[in-house]
């Protein structure tokens, strides 16, 4: 994806991936797939050793999440205080828009976008 506003070596083409699921059972209800019940997250690095799970705001990190990194940098999570994916700012690291989303240029807060 094109977020940089120059044209450095950041930028990427951007890709589509279309993907489908099957079920076992054939009659699961609208509230099953309520947006809001989903957990949905993020493994960025793909599988090196640097790999990193981001999750929704409140969001119970997966086995995969490497939890020494909880409360670093800008993070605000605590294990201990069950509080996940949240920056000092208050803001979340992940966000779900279910819809068409433009999205913004590097380093720049959403907030101002």
């Amino acid at each position: 994806m094109n977020t940089f506003s120059d044209n450095s070596n950041n930028n990427r083409n951007t890709k589509t991936i279309s993907f489908s699921i099957g079920f076992d059972e054939p009659a699961l209800s609208a509230e099953t797939f309520n947006i809001n019940k989903l957990n949905v997250f993020i493994i960025t690095g793909g599988n090196s050793i640097n790999c990193r799970e981001i999750d929704i705001v409140g969001s119970q990190p997966t086995q995969l999440a490497d939890a020494s990194l909880f409360g670093g940098n800008d993070d605000d999570s605590s294990i201990f205080g069950k509080k996940y994916y949240l920056s000092k700012e208050n803001l979340d690291w992940e966000i779900v828009v279910p819809t068409n989303f433009k999205c913004l240029l590097e380093y720049v807060y959403i907030q101002t976008a």
